[in-house]
Parts: C-alpha cells; sequence; structure tokens
C-alpha cells in the first residue's frame, strides 16, 4: 500500500497520533463546566502533540528532534493536568485512567525519537 501524505501526518512517529490525541480534547466540554482554564490548557497541549509530531516529520537532524521534544513535553503537560483534573474531582477516575495510558503509550514512542 502506498503511503500518502496525508497517513504520514496521522503516523508521523509510527502510532495514529490523530486518533489519540482527540480523546483528550473530547473531554474539554465536561471539564470547561467546572474549570475553563484547565479545559482550554488540555486543549492546547492535547493540539500541540499532533501539530509538532507532524511538523517534526517533515523536517531531520536537530530541527526533527526539536519538534519531538516540544511534543514530549506537550504529553507531560497533558498529564500534569490530569493529575489536577482528577484531584479536583472533575471526571471520574478511570477516563483520566484511560487518558493517562493513552499519553504514556505516546509518550513511550516520541520519547525514543527525541534522540
Amino acid at each position: 500500500m502506498h503511503d500518502t501524505s496525508q497517513d504520514r501526518l496521522r503516523r508521523p512517529c509510527g502510532v495514529s497520533v490523530v486518533d489519540r490525541c482527540p480523546a483528550a480534547i473530547k473531554l474539554t466540554p465536561r471539564i470547561r463546566k467546572s474549570s475553563r482554564e484547565l479545559a482550554d490548557q488540555l486543549s492546547r497541549a492535547a493540539i500541540s502533540i499532533t501539530c509538532n509530531l507532524s511538523e517534526g516529520s517533515g523536517r531531520s537532524g536537530k530541527d526533527r528532534i526539536h519538534f519531538y521534544r516540544i511534543a514530549f513535553g506537550s504529553i507531560r503537560e497533558c498529564q500534569g493536568l490530569l493529575l489536577i483534573i482528577s484531584s479536583l474531582n472533575i471526571l471520574p477516575t478511570n477516563t483520566i485512567s484511560t487518558l493517562n495510558s493513552t499519553l504514556d503509550e505516546l509518550a513511550a514512542v516520541t520519547y525514543r525519537l527525541k534522540f
């Protein structure tokens, strides 16, 4: 099967980023009811993951690594926000655990890319 440019954008690091990051974004309406700031920050961080992995995949050398490092930082930012959301009991524990697992998988792949 021929790999199209859209496929490369969907899977810049070998995993479907586009399928994973929106999970955080889809939760923002529920989070917004309790904290608009947390919802907005989580949405921005999740969008940043996809954008930086996609942009990095089109670069080479140090430029590529730079974008992958930013994406990794955004993954950790999402996880930090989930800790706050959890401590405020904004979302059920199982919802947060599922999203954290997804982010951990993405972090593992991204971590290997940034070196």
